[in-house]
């Protein structure tokens, strides 16, 4: 079916990077069965999860090609379903649309991050403090720079202990982010009472839910939100998230070490 729709050029490429992404999307899908199969609800973490994670490979193999990506909007728009060329069914395909729409509903609304459900009393402070200097170069949403202030700036967790001790301080990261993201023209509309999570910061909460489940936990703590850092660094295209990139790139963290000192502690 492709061939109508892309170059021999394109044809190349492209099955270069399917073949490079099929592991993960193999993984992907059987974890998708499994949703279905257990009557998953769309809007379960998990479920997020596996949409999410969908998304982030097919960035990978459009790479920001708009050729290619126009391509690919023009075949599903005229052959409809395509459920076969990704090996699913069509009520799996189904499936996951309606998965990703509602992650996108919810990302865009806010209302997949019940705060006071998933975050400890610290972790609620973490970001309130991360905020604080978010606003004052008046950018508009809370990325994961802001959450790396805020673990700092708590300074009572053990996340903020282990950058510490790691020579990692409020005072240098802010100073950095500020170079690298400048300070902006006030808005001119009204600030909202809690800044929205930007799209990386989104799937750091989500790696954080994992790391607490897996500890036994209900709740996120500081810790957790730093080894969501770390693993959505591993896990994005580059250059990634501003944290965990200015962490390794302007302050030499090993982000291995630090991972390993962190665990070590929780």
């Amino acid at each position: 079916m492709t061939q109508q729709y892309f170059t021999p050029e394109q044809q190349q490429v492209l099955d270069g990077r399917f073949r490079a992404s099929e592991a993960e999307w193999q993984e992907i899908l059987s974890e998708l069965r499994t949703e279905i199969n257990k009557g998953s609800d769309l809007n379960s973490p998990d479920v997020r999860i596996l949409a999410r994670r969908r998304l982030w490979s097919m960035k990978s193999i459009v790479q920001g090609d708009s050729a290619i990506y126009e391509s690919l909007v023009k075949m599903y728009q005229q052959e409809g379903n395509i459920a076969a060329d990704w090996g699913m069914s069509s009520a799996e395909f189904d499936y996951l649309l309606k998965a990703i729409f509602s992650m996108a509903l919810g990302d865009i609304t806010e209302a997949i991050i019940p705060r006071h459900k998933i975050f400890t009393p610290q972790t609620r402070e973490v970001i309130r403090l991360g905020e604080i200097p978010i606003r004052e170069i008046n950018l508009d949403v809370l990325g994961t720079e802001g959450i790396l202030l805020g673990i700092l700036k708590e300074h009572n967790n053990i996340a903020a202990q282990t950058l510490t001790e790691m020579s990692v301080h409020y005072e240098a990261v802010y100073s950095i982010i500020k170079e690298w993201l400048g300070i902006r023209p006030p808005a001119e509309t009204e600030p909202f009472p809690q800044l929205p999570f930007a799209p990386r910061a989104k799937r750091v909460i989500e790696l954080a839910i994992d790391e607490a489940k897996a500890g036994g936990r209900s709740q996120i703590s500081p810790a957790h939100l730093l080894l969501g850092i770390l693993a959505e660094h591993k896990e994005c295209p580059p250059p990634g998230g501003v944290a965990a990139r200015l962490l390794a790139e302007a302050l030499n963290v090993d982000l291995q070490t630090l991972e390993q000192r962190l665990r070590e502690k929780i």
